[in-house]
């Protein structure tokens, strides 16, 4: 009888630790977005509401404004160059996206979370990485001379 039960125990626990395994490897696509603005403005890429599970996983050199924002569902990407900068910028943003399994939507067996109740993302998730190409194009200009022909 003992054996049976422990057999059984073993038999469960193998069961709640297989839950987590994800059965297909992931892809990742890659998407360039060039992008060119003047010194002291801003640029903003609405995402939409079908992403929802984004976040910044390269965070750009010059900025005083690079962050992700919710507003009416929708998931926008807002950036501002530093003051006065001028040159390239680069900011990462990664979509995550559980895979396809057959039969039905969604490559995990339950909702996997890490021990901070976050969803884990590994090489297993379908992924998007969107690349902001951000070129922050000087304004000022040298003045201008005035000459009075009289």
């Amino acid at each position: 009888m003992k054996i049976k039960i422990f057999l059984g125990a073993v038999l469960l626990s193998s069961l709640a630790f297989q839950s987590c395994k994800k059965h297909k490897q992931g892809v990742t696509t890659y998407q360039t977005v060039d992008v060119t603005i003047d010194a002291n403005n801003s640029y903003q890429y609405n995402f939409g509401t079908e992403k929802t599970d984004l976040s910044i996983t390269k965070q750009s050199q010059s900025f005083l404004v690079s962050e992700l924002d919710k507003v009416n569902e929708a998931t926008l990407f807002n950036y501002s160059p530093k003051l006065n900068f001028s040159g390239v910028d680069e900011v990462e943003v990664t979509s995550f996206e559980e895979p396809e399994k057959e039969g039905g939507k969604g490559g995990h067996h339950g909702n996997c979370e890490n021990h901070n109740g976050k969803k884990e993302h590994d090489e297993d998730d379908n992924k998007i990485i969107y690349t902001f190409k951000i070129s922050v194009k000087n304004t000022t200009t040298a003045p201008t001379k005035i000459i009075n022909e009289n």
